[in-house]
């Protein structure tokens, strides 16, 4: 039997993902996933000026022959960034999640059927 969830009850101001609703530690894997989408990490690097950084890495990545994926050699940079630079660029991918989330609903299914079900039980509550 298949289940049919109204994902947008996830909304605030009719687009935005509300996070209060959804349990801290699956909030942080969706984020996990949204980062590993090469098309966010470019739109979020773009957004942030550090796309060019990204594709000078990837160059001199494929200059040296290192197999590194785009994902890999983003997380390279992040790591490098100081504190104020990551704390942003992780801001940023939480900002483009939270902006984007209503364009793709079906994409967050596995992580969030069990949130549904436990905020249809509980009463749609905030869980963080």
């Amino acid at each position: 039997m298949v289940v049919e969830r109204d994902f947008t009850k996830f909304l605030k101001e009719g687009e935005r993902l509300n996070i209060r609703l959804v349990p801290r530690d699956v909030y942080v894997e969706m984020i996990k996933r949204h980062r590993s989408n090469p098309a966010v990490v470019d739109e979020v690097f773009d957004d942030l000026f550090w796309l060019w950084d990204l594709n000078a890495l990837v160059k001199s990545a494929d200059d040296e022959g290192r197999t590194a994926t785009r994902i890999e050699l983003a997380d390279e940079l992040i790591a490098e960034m100081s504190d104020d630079d990551w704390w942003q660029t992780i801001a940023g991918f939480e900002e483009h999640l939270i902006g984007n989330f209503s364009k793709n609903l079906d994409e967050w299914t596995e992580f969030l059927d069990p949130v549904y079900d436990m905020q249809e039980r509980d009463g749609w509550i905030q869980r963080q």
